[in-house]
């Protein structure tokens, strides 16, 4: 009875080990589930403070003398690899200040990157502001009108003070940009309406907006070269349709050493019908030095815009910009600009002409 109860339980005994060995290996033997995209944080947040002295009849209204201004983002962002090797993105970025009583989403857009190349789908600025090439600058950005919040342009005056860019926005598209080959890339993109997510199908009075452009970077000797340049359009239902217009831009930077020399010219010609313009031209030249964790730099932009048809000349806007940037460590910079803007009317009427000198220092920091 013994032997035979002995029996039994080594019999018991030996089961229960071959069943958790083989539910060990098969656990082993399963692949890990694959995770999910995880987002993370990241973004800028840059806070200003400056001294302005204006003196036009634009202005409107007696302005103060100091202010302190910010500019800053939040991004979720994240990517996962897929078992087929493309690359999955979504990028989300908030805009982190308060702007007349509200905060809002800037771009917001899934980005797919592949063999054949980068796709994205949502909202987001045009494929060819990827690949546009225009002069360097040196701490406020020169390009999309940051430095033109502190002297005042007069709201008659049609002609900005920003890049050379005319043309493209933050719209839903679809968004297309080749891979590098030697050097050379090429980008296109769409979009069916500046009217975002309504619930409702575009009209067909609705511009169409769509954009195609190119870039190449490489080496000529010891210079390091980048030329790029592109073309936009929003289509109308008509030919005279209010929006319609055909702009292009090109540009080039070349560096040698420590000091980067660049610059850019665009153009649009509108087609707004009755006593209204619309054309422009806007070009800049820019010289920056970066022998290390410090840098600086001048730039220069010039914008001429056609108001009325009828008036000879046209609304000009002019910027001079020396700048200097000082890095104190990772993602923290110490910034400085001196602006000259001025503003002139293509009447000389005094109430839409402005000039003046700011004087602004600040703190950049990216996370």
């Amino acid at each position: 009875m013994k032997k035979t109860l002995y029996s039994t339980t080594v019999l018991a005994a030996a089961g229960l080990f071959t069943l958790g060995a083989s539910d060990a290996f098969a656990q082993a033997a399963a692949p890990a589930a694959p995770e999910k995209l995880k987002l993370t944080l990241g973004g800028f947040m840059n806070q200003y403070i400056g001294y302005v002295d204006q003196n036009g009849a634009g202005q409107a209204a007696q302005t103060k003398h100091f202010d302190q201004k910010s500019d800053s983002e939040v991004y979720f962002q994240g990517s996962v690899k897929l078992d087929n090797g493309i690359t999955a993105s979504v990028m989300i970025q908030l805009e982190a200040d308060v702007t007349s009583g509200s905060d809002t989403l800037d771009e917001s857009y899934l980005r797919l990157d592949t063999d054949l190349g980068q796709f994205r789908l949502g909202q987001s600025d045009a494929a060819g502001l990827a690949l546009q090439v225009e002069a360097p600058y040196v701490g406020l950005n020169a390009t999309n009108g940051d430095q033109a919040l502190w002297i005042v342009n007069p709201s008659t005056n049609v002609a900005g003070v920003g890049g050379t860019t005319i043309g493209g926005g933050d719209d839903n598209r679809v968004y297309y940009i080749t891979p590098s080959i030697a050097g050379f890339r090429v980008g296109t993109s769409y979009a069916a309406s500046t009217s975002e997510n309504t619930g409702t199908q575009p009209l067909v009075t609705e511009s169409d907006i769509w954009d195609v452009s190119a870039r190449w970077e490489g080496a000529v000797g010891d210079f390091k070269v980048g030329v790029g340049g592109g073309f936009w359009a929003t289509e109308g239902s008509t030919a005279t349709s209010s929006g319609s217009a055909r702009n292009w831009q090109a540009g080039t930077q070349i560096t040698y050493a420590d000091f980067t020399l660049g610059g850019g010219y665009g153009q649009k010609n509108a087609k707004l019908g009755g006593a209204s313009g619309g054309d422009n031209t806007a070009w800049n030249v820019g010289l920056v030095y970066k022998p290390g964790p410090w840098s600086a730099g001048v730039s220069y932009y010039q914008g001429e815009a056609e108001g009325a048809v009828a008036t000879p000349g046209d609304d000009t806007a002019k910027r001079l910009m020396f700048g200097a940037t000082y890095n104190i460590g990772p993602g923290v910079e110490l910034m400085s600009n001196v602006l000259f803007h001025r503003y002139n009317d293509e009447s000389n009427v005094s109430t839409a002409e402005n000039k003046g000198v700011a004087v602004i220092g600040g703190i950049q920091i990216s996370f």
